[in-house]
């Protein structure tokens, strides 16, 4: 697994990527994060909070802004 968020300003993008050939749960850990995103492929909001949990499919990604 690999996840990273980056700021610029209001503008946020939080990616998380499963990296495996494996289905992969996993929690978000780290502070600056935490909000109201939007889906960019699905257009589906999403708050992401402290210890926020989700799986990935093999080889998945999420790409969330705001």
């Amino acid at each position: 697994m690999y996840a990273f968020h980056r700021q610029r300003d209001n503008d946020w993008v939080t990616v998380v990527v499963n990296l495996s050939d494996k289905p992969q749960t996993f929690r978000l850990m780290g502070e600056g994060y935490e909000g109201m995103y939007t889906d960019v492929f699905s257009h589906q909001s999403l708050e992401l909070r402290p210890y926020s949990s989700m799986t990935l499919q093999p080889w998945g990604y999420r790409v969330f802004t705001n």
